[in-house]
């Protein structure tokens, strides 16, 4: 096997997942590799119709195609290639070219997210329309920067929204807790999962997140409103952004989520190229999509009705019809704790 296509899809697994699920598995033959979902690494709600994984499978293309470019291939995609079978997300045909200066080649390895709370201030107009020029290579996705702090106190709200739901459902809440990583021992063994360290808590809260991990005693801490208390740090570490990103798709697809994917990590990787800290604020929008398509029925009334209230916010920024597939913030800060660890390459490779 050519040591640049291991380079290529070595790249691609850098790629973002929800809960670092890493969802993939790769078929490589001659200057072909085949990118494959695995369903059983991402079971949670918000995975309906794969659609979080297929985000994460965009992202990792889009990673694959500026590296094979940086590496001296041209990168054809082709999305669905095997009729009947959507577990084959795509096909990708490399033909050696001279390598192409890629900006965005060296962010893949710097990456990362960052959950502390950011600096506040202004974005820049120079990053905003860097960042605006990445997501227009992408078809299929539109990005929308909300800078206004009328328009950013909407999305704080959603947000917020979306971290009382993680503690007010118990499957969402159990997903979570089955996926955070105790300890740097326990991240460096499994090499998947949310290394504690990156969820940037602070030290008081750090101490008693552990208590949380019973969903009985969370019912109880919430008729007391502690999930009200997680919810309004959510709007607060979104307030301390400079902006919010919001990625919308033409329709609800599976194409148009990968599209998304790809959109997501073409700015993601800009926003690193600029030095801004990223963090990725998104389930609750496959949620409101779940909802739209009438598939709540795992969702309690109560659950229901803070998705509900989460897609008026949005049409209210802006979003109407047309699926949001995506939240973010970003803006300046320092350094993440910790960054999340991926599995070796050889593990995601065969038939």
């Amino acid at each position: 096997m050519d040591s640049q296509i291991r380079d290529i899809v070595a790249a691609g697994i850098r790629a973002p997942s929800g809960d670092n699920c890493q969802p993939w598995r790769f078929r490589i033959r001659g200057n072909s590799i085949d990118l494959f979902n695995v369903p059983q690494r991402d079971t949670s709600l918000y995975n309906y119709r794969q659609r979080a994984s297929l985000v994460a499978h965009g992202a990792c293309l889009e990673n694959m195609v500026i590296a094979a470019s940086a590496l001296g291939y041209a990168a054809k995609v082709e999305l669905f290639p095997t009729p009947g079978d959507d577990r084959h997300v795509a096909s990708v045909a490399l033909t050696p070219s001279a390598p192409a200066q890629e900006p965005l080649y060296g962010s893949i390895a710097e990456r990362t997210i960052n959950r502390g709370a950011y600096g506040g201030g202004p974005l820049s107009a120079t990053a905003a329309e860097s960042l605006e020029q990445a997501a227009k290579r992408i078809d299929g996705a539109r990005l929308t920067l909300l800078t206004g702090r009328d328009q950013m106190a909407v999305v704080a709200d959603v947000v917020a929204l979306s971290d009382r739901l993680v503690f007010e459902n118990e499957q969402l809440h159990g997903f979570l807790f089955d996926h955070i990583r105790w300890s740097a021992a326990q991240a460096e063994q499994t090499l998947d999962g949310l290394d504690l360290r990156t969820l940037e808590l602070a030290p008081a809260d750090r101490l008693l997140f552990p208590l949380l991990r019973s969903f009985p005693l969370v019912r109880i801490l919430g008729g007391i409103g502690v999930t009200r208390i997680i919810a309004a740090n959510a709007r607060k570490l979104m307030l301390s952004a400079s902006a919010a990103g919001m990625i919308t798709i033409l329709d609800s697809s599976a194409p148009s989520w990968v599209a998304a994917g790809r959109q997501l990590e073409r700015v993601w990787l800009e926003a690193t190229r600029q030095g801004l800290c990223f963090h990725l604020m998104t389930g609750i929008t496959l949620l409101v999509q779940r909802c739209r398509d009438g598939a709540d029925e795992e969702l309690s009334e109560g659950n229901r009705s803070l998705v509900h209230k989460a897609d008026e916010l949005l049409r209210g920024v802006g979003a109407s019809a047309a699926p949001v597939a995506l939240l973010f913030r970003l803006g300046n800060g320092g350094e993440p704790s910790a960054r999340s660890l991926r599995r070796d390459l050889d593990t995601y490779l065969g038939e």
